[in-house]
């Protein structure tokens, strides 16, 4: 049990060519949504026991988390080849279709000077509260 109170989370093998193993939906946060809170979770690659202490990747999905995030095809193929290179992978989730409400004050706060930026035609999704919500989220992650 870790000091907080919560327990390591549980790893099994997803390669057994390299012996390279994974731990889905570990628990890395939460955060406001629709009035309630939800629990952010992270998909986590590991080399081969005993490799020792190993870089790892983050990969940061793209705005709000569509795409190739946590168990698609890309993802497990970029684990498979990091992992056997010595190499960690760590795939956070992110809020989905989150309201300005449940931005951090902070963020709400500077929403009126970030319109006022311009956006490059085509790169409307790239803006609002998902994306904002997404990089709040990465930064729990981080931290």
């Amino acid at each position: 049990m870790m000091p907080d109170g919560s327990t390591l989370p549980e790893f099994t093998v997803f390669d057994r060519r390299t012996g390279a193993r994974m731990a889905e939906d570990v628990i890395y946060a939460r955060a406001p949504q629709a009035g309630g809170q939800v629990t952010l979770t992270a998909t986590i690659y590991l080399p081969a026991p005993g490799a020792g202490a190993v870089p790892v990747l983050v990969w940061m999905p793209p705005a709000g988390g569509e795409g190739a995030t946590h168990g698609s095809m890309i993802v497990r193929r970029l684990a498979r080849q990091l992992t056997s290179e010595g190499l960690a992978l760590a795939v956070p989730r992110f809020r989905p279709a989150t309201a300005e409400d449940d931005l951090l004050p902070a963020t709400r706060e500077r929403l009126a000077a970030l319109a006022q930026v311009p956006v490059t035609p085509g790169a409307e999704a790239l803006t609002g509260p998902a994306v904002l919500a997404a990089a709040e989220d990465g930064a729990r992650f981080l931290n």
